[in-house]
């Protein structure tokens, strides 16, 4: 499931395709949350930054594709750390620009990747988890952002 909030206020959502794909339209000069779940797997979310200038009668699109990887729950395990966004993404309407917050990335990658490694623990019983399996975190959600031409934050996919 998808859900979708604009400045707080939770907007409607066409459900996800069979694949798990889902497309929004994210209007300029807002805040937005997109939140991902499923039952049985442990919530996640981030936000995007849509406020800014913008060229005057602008109808131009951009399309960003983003992929999450939702984690199952474990019984006993804390996971809510994915509650906090997975990133924070501030979108210029006048360049068409999508940056992801640096900043925010390295705050949460160190405790990101620690809630990794106990969770490839407790799901695999290995006491030294592969490393890499800090990336399933989220942190992929920055390498498959996509964009093409446009001026407006057009489609989450």
């Amino acid at each position: 499931r998808v859900r979708l909030y604009k400045d707080g206020a939770l907007q409607p959502v066409k459900s996800p395709d069979r694949s798990g794909a889902c497309v929004v339209e994210l209007d300029n000069h807002a805040t937005y949350v997109l939140r991902f779940d499923a039952p049985g797997f442990q919530t996640k979310c981030f936000t995007v930054d849509t406020h800014g200038m913008e060229w005057k009668d602008d109808r131009g699109r951009k399309s960003v594709d983003v992929e999450v990887m939702l984690t199952a729950q474990v019984k006993g395990m804390d996971l809510s750390f994915f509650d906090l966004p997975l990133g924070i993404a501030r979108f210029e309407p006048s360049t068409g620009s999508l940056r992801w917050d640096k900043t925010y990335e390295q705050r949460i990658l160190t405790e990101g990747r620690s809630v990794m490694a106990r969770y490839v623990k407790c799901r695999t019983g290995k006491d030294d988890p592969d490393p890499s399996m800090g990336v399933e975190m989220g942190m992929d959600l920055h390498a498959a952002a996509n964009v093409s031409p446009g001026n407006k934050l057009a489609a989450i996919r």
